[in-house]
């Protein structure tokens, strides 16, 4: 079975918060003042960011796109996990007009990582144009609460360091933590 992958990803809607609290990187970094509250919150966000680019994880329910140049013989694979659900899968028909496929049509595995989704008998013909299928889904373990924490450790791990070395010019790389490193491990995926 031959599984496609997107041409091209993006996300449509970041996540409403962060899964590490302004108050809880500042009770982890013992900042008692408000005057770098602005700074720590980047610094959250750089934190998750980096978290999901080593891990392959949304960490936070948000809103992706991926475009497809048509539909293949087999499953499309949706970049990102825990997916969460497929809002809608759009194409251009052979005739250039723009369809939307019923639910009923496909069917999803939010299990396997990343995510796929695979048509219950064939995909529909599509026009034979760059960006003729659109899939929008949801990825992510939900709101911040969802996300293990070990993840969470890792975060403010990472906050801790881009914290205490905001200027570093050190030969090694301020994220080259193995705490870090170990606490992620597990979430890594193979090949990654």
């Amino acid at each position: 079975m031959t599984v496609t992958t997107a041409t091209t990803a993006r996300i449509l809607t970041q996540p409403a918060t962060e899964p590490v609290s302004l108050a809880d990187a500042k009770a982890h970094l013992a900042v008692t003042h408000s005057a770098d509250d602005a700074l720590i919150g980047s610094l959250i966000k750089s934190a998750r960011r980096h978290v999901e680019h080593v891990t392959g994880l949304r960490l936070i329910a948000q809103t992706w796109e991926a475009v497809f140049d048509r539909f293949p013989d087999g499953p499309l694979q949706l970049a990102g996990w825990p997916l969460q659900s497929v809002t809608s899968v759009e194409y251009l028909d052979e005739n250039e007009a723009a369809q939307t496929l019923v639910s009923s049509a496909y069917v999803v595995d939010e299990y396997r990582r990343p995510g796929w989704i695979s048509p219950v008998d064939s995909w529909p013909a599509t026009q034979d144009t760059y960006n003729a299928v659109t899939v929008t889904f949801v990825v992510g373990y939900g709101d911040a609460e969802d996300v293990p924490d070990d993840i969470v450790a890792a975060i403010k791990l990472i906050v801790g360091g881009l914290y205490a070395n905001r200027e570093s010019l050190s030969d090694k790389p301020i994220l080259d933590n193995p705490a870090v490193d170990a606490l992620l491990f597990p979430y890594r995926e193979i090949g990654v």
